[in-house]
């Protein structure tokens, strides 16, 4: 993450030409050129839309088949159909420490995921709430990409936001992915 990026603890205001998406229990802004929402209330719309961006993305919609109440948020970048927004919920003990959760959701995923490897992790302040950041690679034989995934933990709940994007795209999207996580906000 960039040294100069300094989130700050005042709410999120509406920013021109971004729509907020709402998850179960929490918004989310993004640009315009982004579409999609809660994929459980939208679930058989979402997954035409996803259907529509191309064939590469069809393991993505049988996981989702097979798993539909993995994610509360599904949002996808419809003008380059390359960049992908998710947000998960999980349940944690209370008293988990932040460091403990990341190393975990680290480990699993490299030990998971094929040609997945951790670039950069850290921690920042957004108001109350600390927040751990990490950002994933993944290679496979037909393209490379980056994770930023920003993790929340709060009572219990580990709210994970995480943003992809195809490596020769993921630099110029990271002000975009950075600016839409400090509209994250909980609204249950």
């Amino acid at each position: 993450m960039p040294a100069e990026w300094t989130p700050t603890p005042s709410e999120p205001t509406p920013i021109p030409g971004w729509k907020v998406f709402l998850g179960e229990g929490i918004e989310l802004a993004l640009p315009e050129f982004f579409e999609g929402g809660d994929p459980i209330a939208r679930r058989e719309e979402l997954l035409e839309l996803v259907r529509s961006l191309g064939p590469d993305y069809e393991s993505y919609v049988e996981a989702v088949e097979q798993n539909p109440s993995r994610m509360i948020l599904e949002v996808f970048d419809l003008e380059s159909a390359e960049s992908i927004v998710g947000v998960t919920r999980r349940e944690v003990p209370a008293e988990m420490a932040l460091d403990e959760y990341l190393n975990g959701l680290l480990s699993t995923i490299v030990e998971q995921i094929p040609g997945s490897s951790v670039v950069d992790r850290a921690k920042i302040q957004k108001g109350d709430d600390l927040i751990g950041w990490i950002i994933f690679e993944f290679v496979t034989e037909n393209a490379i990409s980056r994770q930023l995934s920003f993790v929340v933990l709060d009572g219990g709940q580990a709210w994970t936001v995480s943003y992809a994007s195809p490596l020769d795209r993921f630099e110029e999207m990271l002000p975009v992915f950075e600016l839409s996580m400090l509209t994250f906000k909980y609204t249950a």
